[in-house]
């Protein structure tokens, strides 16, 4: 579904990342891990034709990214979530449901299951998303992306911000998604929720991937998550 291989990024004369090479296959999930500031959303961002400086290849369906603009990126069946939880603050719940899956298009059945998850939402339909706490406005967000049909379903940091309770669903959620054919991309922190919900994990630290493996395997690897993470033993 999506493939990149030898992806080179920069900031101006800051070399970001360093020959990034990785896979995401239709009905698998795989999370990224790794520090702050270790290059994690800049490979989003350069996947998505966010940003202008990046070299190497990067294919979703086999169809190469590297010429595209974002919009169009998003077009071809990606979405995309960044860590910014944006929503309308003068529409109300519905309306910015509507309007982020009409970019995309829905089933009748993922906006249904999106808000059987989020039975928060379905109770406050008719409010306006201003007057909605942060927390909310994050699930209203990311709700609306995750009832988009798409293909490929990419996230920068879900759960950062978000109630244990709503991480736990929307890990259940994204594991319907998977088994049903879609592809899910994660860049995370919480390395609970990456082991829980993951088929295959991935460790990044200044640019380069070091660590790629199934999250039992990780589990057990306490040096790797110590010193790669900063998670201690």
């Amino acid at each position: 579904m999506l493939s990149l291989r030898d992806v080179n990024a920069y900031y101006g004369k800051s070399h970001v990342l360093n020959d990034v090479t990785l896979s995401v296959r239709a009905g698998e999930i795989v999370s990224l891990l790794g520090r702050n500031g270790v290059g994690k959303t800049t490979l989003l961002k350069s996947i998505m034709g966010l940003l202008k400086q990046v070299s190497g290849e990067i294919t979703f369906q086999g169809k190469s990214l590297r010429s595209l603009k974002a919009w169009k990126i998003s077009r071809l069946g990606i979405t995309y979530l960044p860590q910014e939880r944006n929503v309308f603050p003068e529409l109300t719940v519905a309306e910015n449901m509507r309007i982020r899956v009409s970019t995309r298009g829905s089933k009748s059945e993922d906006i249904r299951e999106v808000l059987e998850s989020f039975p928060i939402l379905s109770e406050r339909l008719n409010q306006v998303a201003n007057t909605l706490s942060g927390g909310e406005r994050m699930i209203l967000s990311l709700a609306a992306g995750l009832a988009a049909d798409s293909d490929l379903i990419i996230l920068d940091e879900p759960s950062a911000g978000v109630m244990p309770i709503f991480v736990d669903t929307m890990g259940a959620l994204l594991q319907r998604k998977s088994k049903g054919g879609k592809a899910v991309f994660i860049v995370e922190q919480n390395l609970r929720l990456a082991l829980t919900i993951s088929d295959k994990v991935m460790i990044m630290d200044n640019g380069v991937i070091h660590y790629v493996g199934l999250p039992r395997e990780l589990e057990k690897d306490r040096f790797t998550i110590n010193q790669l993470l900063g998670v201690g033993t």
